[in-house]
């Protein structure tokens, strides 16, 4: 057994998922739990006190970094890199094909409004792209996000491992297309916008524009770049896979779905069954609008894959 463990996570929020993994990693592996150290690195100071108010119980088996994920400031690593939705706030760039020629988004302020206008991609996206070719798939009429400091941070990740894994938690996709009459970007309205815009599709579309602060902005992560960037820096892939199904079942789908099950045999009409169908299809396509497709990643480095990480 290691005698230190190290667990970095970046951007911690709340503190939510910190307290979870060391108090049930006390409660189950209290030896592995006696190794852990946990250390978050923040950008700002804003949500520190309330992480310290979430984590007292676990004293000086957490400690604060201030730093970016920009620049990550580890070295030599042992133990694992963890981040829960921290990508998809990274900027991206949006691409997509016109009359078969790559076009970049850019913004613009046209009679003092904002606006959007497809020009020539920037030799960096370019780049990206070309050495992304098999990862990144850009079809006519489909807006892409390109997730520069995602790869980035990976490829941070990678070197400053030295034996241990790197998980990665996200809304995303790996490899698939997007929708078509997709915005690449989301923006979700903190404040009522709808008196500021004739339209909601509207407001959605241009509030990151007009209420910087009052907006939380979000895309989609492509993993299938992050995978690569992980292959090339020499890391095996364990997982990579959605993980709505899972996440749904702890929370009692599964429970839901034997209960109505249970009453299949008392039903008495085509139409009853049919609308018990209907009922649980209706449920999973909310579910799927609703959160989107949630992955899960885990890669590691100097560690068989069959072989838990903090053996030996």
């Amino acid at each position: 057994k290691p005698v230190r463990f190290d667990i970095i996570e970046m951007g911690a929020g709340q503190g939510a998922m910190a307290h979870s993994l060391l108090y049930w990693t006390q409660k189950l592996y209290p030896e592995f739990y006696d190794a852990v150290n946990y250390h978050i690195l923040e950008y700002g100071t804003g949500l520190i006190p309330r992480q310290k108010d979430k984590l007292k119980d676990f004293g000086e088996k957490v400690d604060w970094i201030n730093g970016s994920a920009h620049d990550i400031p580890f070295r030599n690593v042992r133990g694992a890199f963890i981040t829960n939705e921290l990508p998809d706030a990274f900027p991206v760039e949006v691409v997509t094909k016109i009359e078969g020629q790559l076009k970049q988004k850019y913004v613009s302020i046209e009679n003092d409004q904002w606006g959007e206008i497809w020009d020539e991609p920037s030799p960096e996206i370019t780049d990206f792209i070309h050495t992304q070719n098999e990862n990144i798939r850009i079809e006519e009429g489909i807006e892409e996000p390109i997730n520069i400091q995602s790869v980035t941070l990976q490829s941070q990740m990678d070197r400053a491992l030295e034996r241990g894994a790197i998980i990665t938690f996200d809304y995303g996709r790996a490899f698939e297309v997007g929708s078509k009459n997709l915005r690449a970007i989301s923006c979700i309205p903190k404040v009522d916008l709808k008196k500021d815009f004739a339209n909601q599709a509207q407001a959605n579309a241009f509030a990151m524009y007009k209420f910087p602060g009052k907006v939380d902005i979000t895309s989609s992560v492509n993993f299938a770049p992050l995978e690569r960037q992980a292959e090339i820096d020499g890391l095996d892939q364990l997982y990579i896979q959605p993980q709505q199904n899972y996440m749904l079942w702890k929370m009692g789908l599964g429970e839901l779905v034997s209960q109505v099950m249970e009453q299949v045999p008392s039903i008495k009409s085509f139409d009853e069954l049919v609308a018990i169908s209907r009922s649980l299809k209706n449920l999973s396509d909310l579910v799927e609008k609703r959160m989107g497709t949630f992955y899960a990643s885990a890669f590691f480095k100097g560690v068989d894959k069959y072989q838990s990480i903090w053996d030996s």
